[in-house]
């Protein structure tokens, strides 16, 4: 059933949703009036896992007839957090381009932490487009070798075996499989794990242990006064509150330094 459902699920073209009574569960806490199955789970949590499904989280009913409301929507939570990958060190360009983005920002602040800083953030407005501009060129440099994979296959089928085909087609290989690995190193980064196994960048498997991690670590809302919120800038003022009273001065006295620190 499981390698089936991957087989539709891998020839869809877009978003799909998988539902319906599977009599399988994922953790043993949630098997009652039966005996749980490690096997059956273990294969469970394998399709999930390989497929990309991220599961959602319904609290159920008594009754087993009951409607599933699903609404689709995006939240703005603000800038995404900057993140520095190691497969960027492995891009062509990508150390000269550090240097000298770092060496020609010239700013004027009597404060050289501020200074620092405000370097830091011009430097990676850089690295993001520069980054951005790098994996199109890859992704193009890509489809152009799959198209001329393509053609030396076809001129293999009709000529037959060409030491010039052959030895044109393993260069290719081996460039496509080069980019590929790269990219690869960035998405296990993603997931955040160390195991070694087949496939290329496009694996399921990676795509699964990604979203199945943003799904748990999202902050989908807050219950503020018994009520459910999920508009983004509640649940951030929720948030701020929260923390600027627990972070709060309880306003014990201190002691006093008493001392200039220099800015320099």
């Amino acid at each position: 059933l499981w390698s089936y459902l991957s087989s539709l699920i891998n020839r869809w073209n877009g978003e799909c949703i998988v539902l319906g009574d599977f009599n399988e569960v994922r953790r043993k806490e949630e098997r009652w009036g039966s005996t749980f199955n490690v096997y059956g789970a273990k294969n469970f949590n394998q399709f999930i896992t390989s497929a990309g499904l991220v599961e959602v989280q319904l609290e159920g009913h008594l009754s087993n007839h009951r409607p599933i409301l699903l609404r689709e929507f995006n939240t703005d939570y603000g800038a995404t957090p900057f993140c520095l990958f190691h497969s960027w060190f492995d891009f062509q360009g990508f150390d000269d381009m550090i240097t000298q983005t770092w060496n020609s920002i010239s700013l004027n602040d009597s404060n050289v932490m501020v200074c620092f800083k405000k370097k830091l953030q011009a430097l990676k407005k850089v690295i993001r487009l520069w980054i951005g501009n790098y994996k199109r060129n890859q992704m193009n440099r890509m489809t152009k070798i799959k198209s001329k994979l393509k053609d030396i296959d076809k001129l293999l089928d009709q000529l037959g075996a060409n030491d010039d085909l052959l030895s044109a087609r393993s260069e290719l290989l081996k460039e496509y499989h080069d980019i590929q690995s790269v990219e690869t190193r960035e998405f296990i980064q993603k997931a955040k794990i160390k195991w070694a196994i087949e496939g290329d960048e496009t694996s399921k498997f990676f795509y699964g242990m990604i979203n199945r991690k943003r799904a748990n670590l999202a902050d989908k809302g807050v219950m503020i006064e018994g009520e459910w919120v999920d508009d983004p800038s509640k649940v951030k003022d929720e948030f701020r509150d929260y923390f600027a009273s627990r972070l709060c001065d309880p306003g014990i006295r201190h002691g006093v330094i008493n001392f200039n620190f220099p800015n320099r």
